[in-house]
């Protein structure tokens, strides 16, 4: 059996799992995980001259309204977890369980799913001290955000993202996750098929436009913004491949900067397909 004052907090809390405190183990306090694995094993004797600590030493962990909090918690990341400052999606796992509390459930609704896009909305349920909590992540992936030999995959890359921010949330981390980072290519709005500029708008855009605009994004009014744009469309369907490229472009510039959205298309309408949005052309 390891010497307790040469054990490392992950270690311990490994050690109090095996041996069922899994309450216990989720002190994130050094000081605190070494005096409840010496109780568990019954015997003062292991921490072989380590200098006791007083019940009411100061715990010296920062709480999450710390300025600390952050660095704090990039600090438990092991080498394996954590890649030029962005950790990987296992590694935010391990330590929600380590800090927040044991994972009972994981949620995934697919809100789109083609060749060309992607999008997720995950929620995770964790059971705490003080109750179940959920927290909920929503993510994407296309050919912009997404690294070449991973464009296959683009429905598992938005499920690991939707859920790396669920997870960033429970323990309100201030990163950004190896999974969700390009290195070859610059967020942008998918083009789908960028290099055609003729036929009508693709179902693919058209989902893509509402998720754009939905009250979680931009929280566009849908039918406003695309008669800002072709005033005389009807039907969002009635629009050109090429002019729902440059409603793309539009939602992109708005994305980035919320504040520039005009008054006058502003609001989403979540019954905009019912009035605006219903597929005759059946592309």
């Amino acid at each position: 059996m390891k010497n307790l004052k040469d054990m490392n907090s992950e270690e311990i809390v490994e050690e109090l799992i095996q041996n069922g405190y899994v309450t216990e183990a989720k002190k994130h306090n050094i000081t605190q995980l070494r005096n409840i694995l010496e109780e568990v094993r019954g015997d003062g004797g292991f921490l072989d001259g380590l200098t006791a600590v007083e019940n009411d030493e100061p715990n010296d962990t920062p709480s999450m309204t710390d300025p600390e909090w952050n660095s704090y918690v990039l600090s438990l990341f092991t080498n394996e977890e954590i890649f030029n400052g962005s950790p990987t999606a296992d590694g935010v796992r391990r330590l929600v369980e380590l800090l927040i509390g044991h994972i009972i459930s994981i949620g995934t609704d697919i809100v789109v799913a083609s060749t060309e896009y992607a999008a997720t909305k995950t929620s995770v349920s964790i059971e705490t001290d003080d109750g179940v909590v959920i927290f909920e992540g929503s993510a994407d992936a296309h050919e912009q955000n997404t690294d070449g030999v991973f464009q296959k995959y683009l429905l598992a890359m938005a499920e690991t993202r939707s859920f790396s921010r669920a997870m960033k949330k429970a323990l309100r981390l201030k990163a950004t996750c190896v999974e969700e980072t390009s290195e070859e290519a610059k967020y942008n709005v998918p083009s789908y098929d960028s290099h055609r500029t003729d036929g009508p708008i693709t179902v693919d855009q058209v989902r893509f436009i509402g998720i754009q605009c939905s009250d979680k994004k931009c929280n566009i009014n849908v039918q406003n913004l695309v008669n800002k744009v072709t005033p005389d469309v009807h039907n969002i369907y009635e629009l050109s491949h090429e002019q729902a490229l440059e409603i793309n472009s539009l939602l992109s510039k708005y994305q980035k900067d919320i504040d520039s959205i005009p008054d006058s298309i502003s609001k989403f309408d979540p019954t905009w397909v019912e009035m605006f949005g219903e597929n005759k052309n059946g592309n």
